[in-house]
């Protein structure tokens, strides 16, 4: 696997959707969910009105994500530290 460096996101997602296509396997879209932890009563509670966000406001993640039987995936964790 080869290391692509795109200056933009939008390039970035462009190659993605071609590489999927080239595949030929089926695509899946998974639909994020977003959720914090209740500091009350520990619980974990689904956010509304996440769609629509920009990424800057979701740690760099999609909305959406596309994959497919062959294609390579990277996953990273996200995660913001408050003091």
């Amino acid at each position: 696997m080869a290391l692509h460096v795109f200056a933009t996101n939008a390039e970035a997602d462009q190659h993605n959707s071609e590489t999927l296509i080239a595949v030929g396997a089926p695509v899946f879209k998974i639909v994020a969910k977003d959720s914090s932890t209740d500091k009350q009563t520990g619980q974990l509670e689904a956010k509304k009105h996440v769609a629509g966000k920009k990424r800057t406001e979701t740690g760099g993640l999609h909305e959406v994500l596309e994959v497919c039987v062959g294609a390579g995936t990277s996953v990273y964790n996200s995660c913001k530290l408050i003091f």
